[in-house]
């Protein structure tokens, strides 16, 4: 080997004096690691308190449903006033009048024969397609056959028509046909409260009222 071959080559170092030393790292790797170990110290101590609770003998009370509120009974016997009871007609142990407490004796307010210049247009009174409370403890009467004889038939009601179960309307005895079923008269039910729908041109003429009667049977 000659002079300039020992020139070129270096001696290659020892393995013992390699370093050791630990790879740098940068603030953005630290911060990561002192997240982790914020995290593992706080969920450590997490632990260690619900062991120590469960230990204690105090478990976490269960969720419990609350009992749903009281219905009122609807077979409970109504409170009838006194103005209820002289307007209306008992039967069988049970009391009909109409939805709005009419006297059974009053007569209808207009007659049934239409304006000579009605029209098609022509449209129920709102005074009878307004919206009428129901009384606690009433309901729509059925027109049973006792009903149409005893109730319905010798009275007028204040009305030409009493309308019944099932949208059914009856003459009463200030209408054209006492007694007798004349049409259906549709009417809707609102929460506490029931309106009959409007009727046009030559029926527009019609006044109807809804005929309820007591759920259970009163007292005298």
């Amino acid at each position: 080997m000659d002079s300039r071959s020992r020139t070129r080559s270096k001696p290659q170092r020892s393995q013992r004096y390699r370093s050791t030393s630990r790879p740098r790292m940068d603030s953005r790797s630290r911060a990561r690691e002192t997240r982790k170990d914020s995290r593992s110290r706080s969920n450590g101590m997490r632990g260690s308190a619900r062991s120590r609770s469960r230990g204690r003998g105090n478990p976490q009370p269960a969720y419990r449903i609350p009992p749903p509120a009281k219905r009122a009974d609807p077979k409970k016997e109504a409170t009838i006033t006194e103005e209820q009871r002289q307007n209306s007609i008992p039967l069988d142990g049970y009391l009909y009048a109409t939805i709005d407490f009419t006297s059974p004796q009053a007569q209808p307010p207009w007659t049934t024969e239409p304006d000579a210049r009605y029209t098609y247009q022509t449209k129920t009174d709102i005074s009878v397609i307004r919206a009428k409370n129901l009384p606690s403890g009433w309901e729509v009467a059925p027109a049973t056959e006792a009903v149409i004889r005893e109730v319905i038939k010798p009275h007028a009601w204040g009305t030409h028509l009493l309308v019944t179960e099932g949208c059914k309307a009856y003459w009463t005895a200030g209408g054209n046909n006492p007694g007798c079923l004349e049409a259906l008269w549709d009417y809707e039910k609102l929460p506490g409260r029931y309106t009959l729908k409007a009727k046009f041109g030559q029926n527009a003429a019609l006044h109807g009222i809804i005929l309820i009667k007591t759920i259970s049977k009163v007292s005298q």
